[in-house]
């Protein structure tokens, strides 16, 4: 869709060579001579960047005041360039202090706006991105319970969002990281400015980091599983972190902070926070059940149905080795497998889950209550076979599920699971060699793996 540019001016020569120039490169342009031009103009139009002059002959309003009414009206979000012939340091910092985008002075060169305009839309564009993505994902930002690992992190998260120091959150995969720094911003001075998510893991060359880092000019950048980045773009972003504008606030998130170069890890982690496992949060998960239950309801279109005593019981025994992401998982995967006014039962719940709760019960370490009927699935499975050869189907499945889930991916699957990477090689080896045996061949499993 091609942009719009207003541009105002109180030089005709001026304002028709920055108008030529814009449209030589496609952009559509409006023009003004004064703030009473401007402010009609912005009745029935709605432009995408503005290139506003500072100084203004016979005009009620100079820039600078345009800009402070452009700060507090619809058009708050459109980036604005300062230009001015007669600019100071001061005067350029008093301009992105009040909001303005950049400022260019007189006389500049072509490529030179063309730049800040490109950089501009940019920044616009992924600003309004992030803040539709933030509302859509408004109501998951949520830290529950009142054990006490959930209550030193809220005391945490309250002491850092005070300060205009970077942060860096170090938990584990599946964790509530991206939680944690949506709440550093919301309970922050900076509330009220941008907040901007880049997911590392995701990096492409139309959304690279470098120009995710020129083109953000204030608020919170939160750079999502920063230690997914290259060793390339650490050291890019090492070198931006010495130049970033005085608005931007950088906080990141790792699961593994020694796969960051050593000092890129110094200057994100001026101030750290240890997101806790949903393990040590043992007191809390029947809250978030239930609040994730309440949400993902909601969103299906369903009534929120009752929780069995049995599956609550599953749910605290369980080890959750993929944390608020397997959480979120499970109580979705119990809510597609209910009909409406359904009882969630033991049934519903991944295999995963009642599997390990099966071990647990077979070991003697599970609550009693939990005892009963197995789901249908568990029970199809394991009918019929010696404790011994029950578990050995059981890791088949339970392995061979989580690899294809990680589309063979050794690596993450033995990360998620909490094994070393070679002892996955082992027991896979192992498994395989047990299910080639004739007496097993009628309860083979293969357990495919690739590096």
């Amino acid at each position: 869709m091609q942009k719009t540019i207003l541009i105002v001016d109180d030089e005709a020569d001026i304002r028709n060579l920055v108008r030529e120039i814009l449209e030589d490169e496609g952009y559509a342009t409006l023009t003004a001579a004064n703030s009473k031009e401007v402010y009609k103009l912005l009745e029935t139009h709605q432009p995408d960047l503005a290139i506003l002059d500072i100084w203004l002959r016979e005009s009620a309003h100079d820039g600078l005041q345009i800009l402070e009414t452009l700060k507090g009206s619809d058009h708050k979000a459109m980036p604005v360039i300062m230009i001015s012939g007669h600019g100071t340091i001061e005067t350029a910092v008093s301009a992105i202090k009040q909001g303005a985008y950049d400022f260019v002075e007189k006389p500049f060169k072509s490529d030179r706006l063309l730049l800040m305009v490109k950089r501009g839309l940019e920044t616009s564009a992924l600003v309004k991105e992030n803040a539709m993505l933030k509302q859509l994902s408004q109501d998951r930002v949520v830290l529950l319970g009142n054990s006490v690992a959930a209550k030193q992190l809220r005391e945490r998260i309250q002491a850092v969002s005070l300060l205009q120091s970077r942060v860096l959150i170090e938990g584990p995969f599946g964790g509530n990281m991206d939680d944690v720094a949506c709440l550093i911003h919301t309970a922050s001075d900076q509330a009220h400015e941008p907040f901007l998510t880049y997911f590392c893991a995701a990096q492409n060359v139309d959304n690279s980091l470098d120009k995710v880092l020129q083109s953000f000019s204030s608020g919170v950048l939160y750079l999502s599983g920063s230690c997914s980045l290259s060793d390339t773009d650490q050291r890019v972003l090492l070198a931006h972190l010495q130049e970033l504008k005085p608005r931007v606030r950088i906080v990141s998130s790792v699961l593994d902070s020694e796969a960051l170069l050593p000092d890129l890890y110094q200057r994100l982690a001026v101030e750290h926070i240890k997101a806790p496992e949903l393990s040590a949060l043992k007191k809390d998960i029947l809250d978030y059940a239930d609040y994730y239950l309440a949400l993902f309801s909601a969103r299906l279109g369903k009534a929120t149905p009752k929780i069995d005593e049995k599956v609550k019981q599953a749910l605290l025994d369980y080890h959750w080795p993929g944390n608020f992401e397997e959480l979120k998982a499970a109580i979705i995967h119990a809510l597609v497998s209910t009909r409406e006014g359904e009882v969630i039962s033991l049934e519903h719940l991944p295999n995963g889950v009642v599997n390990q709760c099966l071990q647990e019960f077979e070991k003697g370490s599970l609550d009693t209550s939990f005892s009963g009927p197995l789901p249908v699935q568990a029970n199809d499975l394991f009918e019929g076979l010696p404790l011994r050869e029950a578990r050995e189907v059981f890791e088949r499945e339970y392995l061979t599920s989580q690899i294809e889930r990680f589309e063979g991916n050794i690596s993450k699957t033995a990360e998620f699971i909490g094994m070393e990477r070679s002892a996955l090689h082992r027991k896979i080896k192992s498994l395989q060699k047990k299910a080639d045996r004739p007496e097993a061949a009628d309860q083979e499993i293969a357990v495919k793996s690739s590096n």
